[in-house]
């Protein structure tokens, strides 16, 4: 997300390879702290390894389209070749459950990808 938002600002255009219709999960980096905060204080999941995302895929298009609607600037090519380093390692959709983190820690996401997106962008400005 800071690649898309760092091309943006810039006026310059983010490649999507596939067309960017590749899922993947985000989430903004306040909901992973209170979830780690939440397990350094939960007994019942200790030891327990603990997924932490939205548990929702997000197109990497619709990603980078909010990024530039956002910013007010740049664009996204979604017509992008593959390079072939990007190719070897691409996993396809990627998203989290995050069932077991509600139920140990009483944990769900708090910000959603428009507010993240927001947020993101503000900060890179300042």
């Amino acid at each position: 997300m800071n690649r898309f938002v760092d091309s943006a600002m810039a006026g310059e255009t983010i490649p999507l390879y596939g067309g960017g219709g590749q899922l993947r999960d985000l989430v903004f980096v306040d909901d992973v702290v209170r979830a780690v905060l939440l397990a350094s204080v939960a007994d019942k999941a200790w030891g327990t390894a603990v997924n932490i995302g939205s548990g929702v895929g997000v197109s990497l298009r619709s990603m980078a389209e909010a990024v530039v609607a956002e910013v007010g600037n740049g664009a996204v090519d979604v017509d992008a070749e593959w390079p072939p380093d990007a190719a070897a390692v691409e996993t396809g959709d990627f998203y989290f459950d995050v069932s077991l983190a509600a139920e140990l820690l009483g944990w769900a996401p708090r910000v959603g990808i428009d507010e993240g997106v927001r947020r993101l962008v503000e900060a890179a400005r300042s």
